[in-house]
């Protein structure tokens, strides 16, 4: 015989808007605006870790400059970084966007007398590129100088807020790293196996010696 077609169910209109309903306190906008951030970020930070990377100082006379000079040598001010047109044009990170950034480098971060400052760990590689010399640098490393040297009060007031901010920032990443560190301790405690002064319970099953809570009351009770 044949079967007769069966009927297909309509939903009605509650159903449907229900369906389509996301779940409450659901925002789109927001996950993704921090998928965005995310990315953002990360780009900011393997730009930076390529400026400190050999390949890029055993060429960039100008950052091995700023590395190796007074007050702070083997670290780069901040603000140098901030001034690449990468950073500065490409990407149009500020301080604060920096600094989020560097939280899961490898580089290191440093406040000394409210300045900021990016070091590595390794020594600087023998630089390949030569110097030109003085007096006779290209205008962009004359305008950075000129710049510096040119700053008015509002200026001056401006950086002192982004320093504040920086501190700010620097220690919410301090503090995340010390918790993640922190963490992966008691992680690695967790699964370092019973204590040394923890009794040992031969078991019967296997012949391994077992630590005494590995087994029941009843497993104990009966020797096992």
């Amino acid at each position: 015989f044949h079967k007769a077609p069966g009927r297909k169910r309509r939903l009605t209109a509650e159903a449907a808007a229900a369906g389509r309903a996301q779940p409450q306190n659901f925002r789109y906008e927001e996950i993704r605006g921090r998928g965005a951030r995310a990315l953002f970020l990360r780009a900011v930070r393997r730009q930076i870790e390529y400026y400190f990377s050999d390949k890029n100082l055993k060429q960039d006379w100008f950052f091995q400059e700023k590395i190796s000079s007074a007050p702070e040598p083997g670290w780069l001010e901040l603000r140098w970084i901030l001034s690449c047109p990468r950073i500065r044009d490409v990407h149009r990170a500020n301080h604060a966007d920096v600094l989020e950034a560097l939280g899961p480098s490898s580089l290191a971060l440093k406040e000394a007398d409210g300045t900021f400052w990016v070091g590595r760990s390794r020594p600087l590689p023998r630089l390949a590129a030569k110097r030109p010399k003085r007096g006779e640098e290209p205008d962009w490393y004359v305008l950075l100088h000129d710049d510096v040297e040119d700053m008015d009060d509002d200026d001056k007031l401006q950086e002192a807020e982004d320093v504040a901010l920086q501190r700010a920032l620097l220690e919410q990443v301090e503090l995340a790293k010390t918790e993640e560190k922190a963490s992966e301790v008691a992680d690695a405690d967790a699964g370092a196996g019973p204590s040394p002064n923890e009794d040992l319970q031969r078991c019967v099953a296997c012949g391994s010696d077992l630590p005494r809570s590995s087994f029941s009351k009843a497993q104990l009770t009966k020797h096992r």
